[in-house]
């Protein structure tokens, strides 16, 4: 009987074991995992690299009992683990050069703690690349802003600036010394111990291939009690350039990179007591030929590597140190300046504007508009809303448009090669369209007006001459009769003559003013008032 109970017992727990494994399994299968996983990308030998992830459980990050399994894909892999309560997991491993450069897979398995047993609940992988290089860019920027095309200006100094990720950084801030070498078209330039450079590119249209050389040393100089036969180098003025092996330039001739002030190190200036032939050479004829040691931990890979000058032998770099090349080619070209706008800004209204856009610079050139109505206050800021025009040889634009509207027009233009653009404001003033009068309405009073006048001065001339010509004057002298003589030879005043040739003139009767009053004869027809007239002056027509 006690083994029968034992038996019961032992079955019974199997089957609550596995109900909880089967309301486990539900468990894990209702609900939704996803990891987001995330790396440093790129790490050179010698660097750290960096793994991030987060657990979601149906969207939300949830806490609880997790177990998480980190590994990758090296030969042999590399594992690691550990216990959370936080949706949160790290890795951080270090990658020397005992591995080989290439892209690799790291995977991380997250487990999660329900009813005493761990579940896995989720996997995922992601890649990672180790190279033998320094990982970054050769970062171009003019005017604060940064050069992403091939080409940049010929008005604005150029810098140039190694831009390295951050777990590359962190690498160089171990390393004993860091130096870089410029380039510009395979000439060497200069060495500094930043990583910027300034210079001025003034040539258009000219290429340049910019190349830095980063050389970065994680030895102290080595004290050997070794006496090693050096030759000096007779090469006058200066010496030749150190901290890197001519070879990785790409340059048979070591003097072709001499600076100033910098002495060739002591490890490439061995050389044997005797040549090929077992000949001992004096140092004033024989040039110190580069010894390299070979390493058992260098890789045939990393001799591939892309140095100065496009050199692709396959003469490996100094394990012991930590090289990074970046380059750039770059295309010289003038910005756009000198713009110039010609053409009336006063328009009348219902007339066309014409415009005439014209710059200086590197073609080819963009064109391009927005017409705003009323006043306003450029930004340089804008952009334009219609479209472009593109001019590939001349900066020489037109702008044509007729003029319906009263007020005042804003034109912002825009004018932009490859490497500048302009932005400026042109106003538009409008006048409205006066009505004028018809031309025979001036033109036909005035003509008639003139013409009268011709007429009236034509007719008085005319009038003047045939009243010369018909006219004749006559004198009828009548020498007999003095009578009127004495008349006319009487003093009278001025009121008498003057009703004397009113008289004479309408015909009057005469009246005769002597001292004892007037007379009147107004029926006097005698031959001395009839004979008068023989001794006036008369006209006859």
């Amino acid at each position: 009987m006690g083994g029968n109970k034992s038996a019961v017992c032992w079955h019974a727990l199997a089957l609550l074991l596995l109900l909880m494994g089967t309301k486990n399994a539900e468990t894990v299968s209702a609900a939704e995992y996803t990891i987001k996983l995330e790396s440093s990308g790129s790490v050179v030998l010698g660097g750290t690299m960096e793994f991030r992830a987060t657990l979601l459980t149906d969207g939300k990050e949830l806490e609880d009992k997790y177990k998480v399994t980190w590994t990758d894909n090296m030969n042999p892999p590399n594992t690691n683990g550990g216990e959370s309560t936080k949706p949160y997991f790290n890795w951080t491993i270090s990658y020397g050069n005992n591995h080989n450069a290439g892209n690799y897979r790291a995977t991380i398995s997250v487990k999660r703690y329900i009813y005493f047993v761990y579940y896995e609940v989720a996997e995922k992988s992601i890649g990672f690349n180790l190279t033998s290089l320094l990982n970054g860019q050769l970062q171009l920027t003019q005017n604060r802003s940064v050069v992403d095309t091939d080409y940049i200006s010929s008005a604005t100094p150029l810098n140039q600036t190694i831009v390295l990720t951050e777990s590359d950084q962190r690498v160089l801030e171990k390393a004993t010394y860091t130096r870089t070498y410029w380039f510009i078209n395979c000439q060497y330039i200069g060495t500094s111990d930043e990583f910027t450079k300034l210079d001025n590119y003034t040539s258009e249209n000219q290429n340049y291939t910019i190349e830095a050389l980063v050389v970065a040393s994680f030895e102290k100089k080595p004290h050997s009690n070794r006496r090693k036969r050096q030759v000096p180098l007779a090469l006058g003025g200066g010496d030749i350039l150190a901290s890197v092996n001519p070879l990785l330039l790409n340059m048979t001739d070591m003097r072709s990179i001499i600076i100033d002030g910098e002495r060739i190190p002591d490890h490439l200036l061995q050389q044997d007591d005797s040549d090929d032939h077992g000949h001992v050479h004096d140092g004033s004829s024989v040039v110190s030929r580069i010894v390299k040691k070979a390493d058992p931990s260098f890789n045939i890979e990393d001799s591939r590597q892309p140095f100065v000058c496009g050199n692709s032998s396959m003469i490996p770099p100094d394990p012991k140190k930590t090289y990074g090349h970046f380059v750039r080619k770059v295309t010289v070209q003038n910005p756009i300046s000198k713009m110039n706008v010609s053409g009336p800004q006063w328009v009348q209204q219902g007339a066309p504007a014409n415009l005439t856009f014209q710059c200086s610079g590197t073609p080819p050139f963009s064109f391009c508009y927005n017409v705003i109505y009323g006043q306003y206050n450029i930004t340089q800021n804008e952009t334009c809303r219609n479209s472009w025009q593109i001019s590939e040889d001349s900066c020489k634009f037109r702008y044509t448009s007729w003029v319906f509207h009263k007020e005042q027009q804003s034109l912002i233009i825009f004018m932009k090669n490859r490497i500048s653009e302009q932005i400026v404001q042109v106003g538009l003033q409008i006048y409205e369209n006066q009505p004028k009068s018809q031309l025979s309405v001036i033109v036909v009073p005035i003509g008639f007006c003139l013409l009268a006048v011709i007429l009236v001065v034509f007719g008085v001339a005319y009038y003047i001459q045939n009243r010369e010509r018909f006219i004749v004057e006559v004198a009828d002298f009548n020498f007999g009769d003095t009578s009127s003589l004495d008349d006319d030879m009487e003093y009278k005043t001025f009121r008498q003559r003057l009703v004397d040739s009113l008289r004479n003139t309408i015909q009057l009767p005469r009246f005769r003013l002597g001292s004892s009053g007037a007379s009147h004869d107004g029926d006097d027809m005698s031959p001395s008032a009839v004979g008068e007239s023989s001794l006036r002056y008369g006209a006859m027509t």
